[in-house]
């Protein structure tokens, strides 16, 4: 009768073990899909921003409203685009260097750094 007291206490611990692991897994895969999802949003609004002519980048950042796809995962998050000049040799043409960063709040409402990108957009010289 002991020893099938204690087996049914070390199962029942092994259980209560098992089942924390599983939510701690589910946790992990829920923030590693949530940063999938932003470097997704973050890449996608940078080729966009690429795509556009040297001319029509404005110098400026602004924060800009994420995907809906982002929102559902990560409602607070924050998506910052930033357009700046880049200081370039005289025989170099004009570059543009273009940032899309986006934050979000942790479960702690602490801000995590998130992901960002950045990419060189150049002045098309005449040849």
């Amino acid at each position: 009768m002991v020893e099938l007291s204690a087996t049914a206490v070390i199962l029942i611990v092994c259980m209560v073990l098992f089942a924390q692991l599983l939510a701690l897994i589910g946790k992990q895969e829920r923030i590693a899909d949530a940063r999938q999802v932003a470097l997704r949003t973050a890449a996608n609004r940078l080729e966009g921003l690429l795509a556009k002519d040297f001319a029509e980048l404005p110098l400026a950042g602004n924060t800009e409203s994420p995907a809906l796809e982002l929102l559902e995962l990560l409602p607070s998050a924050e998506m910052k685009v930033q357009v700046s000049a880049v200081e370039s040799a005289a025989e170099q043409p004009a570059a543009k260097q273009i940032r899309v960063e986006i934050t979000w709040l942790d479960a702690a409402g602490v801000r995590v750094p998130g992901v960002a990108l950045s990419a060189w957009k150049h002045a098309e010289v005449a040849p």
